[in-house]
């Protein structure tokens, strides 16, 4: 199995994604994508067809106002966790 190169590899190759280049990667990205993929070959498990996926978001929304004005941060609502079936996203 292939190892990163460094302890600090995801955060070399996440800071490049967000202030370089998005799609064309270096030798460097290159090596760190190829450690994910050689990684994560042994966790893949097949689905059952009709398996419910869920997924998490980091964010909140916002409830109107309380009984004293008070406009609560709320998390997500659950119905927004599950992947919309006609949407690739």
């Amino acid at each position: 199995m292939k190892s990163f190169q460094s302890k600090n590899a995801y955060w070399d190759f996440a800071k490049m994604v967000r202030t370089e280049r998005h799609f064309i990667f270096d030798g460097k990205a290159g090596k760190f994508i190829a450690a994910v993929r050689a990684a994560s070959r042994f966790r893949v498990r097949a689905l059952k067809s009709g398996s419910r996926l869920y997924r998490a978001q980091v964010g909140s929304t916002f409830a109107p106002e309380n009984d004293m004005g008070i406009e609560e941060e709320h998390p997500h609502p659950a119905e927004r966790m599950i992947p919309h079936p006609k949407k690739n996203f």
